[in-house]
């Protein structure tokens, strides 16, 4: 009789914990979302410090939604923030998460931008052109960014006026 009722706890509790467990996600979920949502108007504001702020607390909830890396990313350049700072947020808003509002045409602009201002034209009209980031184009980026590409030093190296 112990064994059936024990079995008959598990039974019931392991649904609640798994329901518990996706209602959490998708409760946090909705918080980055609403956080993206104050990110945007901050943004469009003009307002990096509090997009930044907005940003980073969505991400805290969620960091799978891209728009918020994208809003970090151009909340930092906004802010005048070093290249080798705001380089690494654009990928990853162009290569992880989803998707919510934007898409990822604004931060591969962003992105594209970047590498000109940091001499890789090329780069830049590559990911221009690219209608969607594939995984052996990942692994470009990704290298480029640290230094692993051949004979690349990783972006920002060399960058001594820190903008």
């Amino acid at each position: 009789m112990k064994k059936v009722s024990v079995f008959l706890v598990l039974l019931i509790c392991f649904p609640l914990a798994v329901f518990a467990a996706s209602s959490a996600g998708a409760a946090n979920r909705k918080t980055a979302v609403r956080c993206l949502k104050l990110a945007e108007n901050y943004l469009s504001s003009r307002d990096f410090e509090n997009a930044m702020v907005q940003a980073e607390l969505g991400l805290s909830y969620d960091d799978t939604v891209s728009d918020l890396w994208y809003i970090k990313a151009a909340a930092k350049s906004g802010l005048g923030a070093p290249r080798a700072e705001v380089l690494p947020l654009a990928v990853k808003a162009l290569t992880e998460g989803e998707w919510v509002d934007y898409n990822r045409d604004g931060a591969r602009i962003l992105y594209a931008d970047l590498l000109c201002d940091t001499g890789e034209g090329a780069q830049a009209v590559a990911v221009l052109d690219a209608a969607k980031i594939h995984g052996d184009e990942l692994a470009g980026l990704n290298g480029l960014l640290t230094g692993d590409a051949v004979g690349q030093a990783p972006v920002g190296a060399g960058d001594h006026d820190g903008v």
